[in-house]
């Protein structure tokens, strides 16, 4: 029984120096990252962090979900955290702006946002966005 546990020890011991250890890589984002393409493995992250302005928040409109998920949202300091979770990719897109017609909070950007050309703030007032914030991600495959 002692003999049997002594090498049951020894070869847990030799089998944890094969393990390698698990560090997950983060890619940060920036506004400066606006338009850019980024290449990602399996279980890598994408923290996104763009600057809030005027108290209007920074939303993700669309990411790819077939290739990510996405783990946390914090609005008001306009950062986002995605993990990658399989195949594919696609464009990570998130927008400043005021909401798009009467009552419509999160709504999406877009000509609906516009009057007379100018976006409306739904409080009343012109603004000056909504602006956009895109990058191209691909999962690359494992080599």
């Amino acid at each position: 029984m002692r003999r049997t546990l002594g090498i049951l020890l020894a070869l847990a011991l030799l089998g944890a120096g094969c393990v390698k250890s698990a560090t997950t890589l983060t890619h940060a984002l920036t506004l400066k990252d606006n338009g850019s393409s980024i290449q990602v493995r399996f279980g890598e992250r994408i923290q996104i962090t763009l600057a809030p302005e005027s108290g209007i928040a920074w939303d993700v409109y669309d990411y790819p979900r077939n290739a990510l998920t996405l783990d946390s949202r914090d609005l008001k300091a306009g950062s986002f955290v995605f993990t990658v979770k399989g195949a594919g990719g696609g464009r990570i897109v998130a927008y400043f702006g005021p909401a798009c017609g009467p009552g419509v909070v999160g709504a999406t950007p877009g000509p609906s946002c516009e009057q007379g050309g100018e976006p409306v703030d739904p409080i009343g007032g012109s603004f000056p966005g909504p602006r956009v914030f895109t990058v191209s991600v691909t999962v690359a495959l494992e080599s």
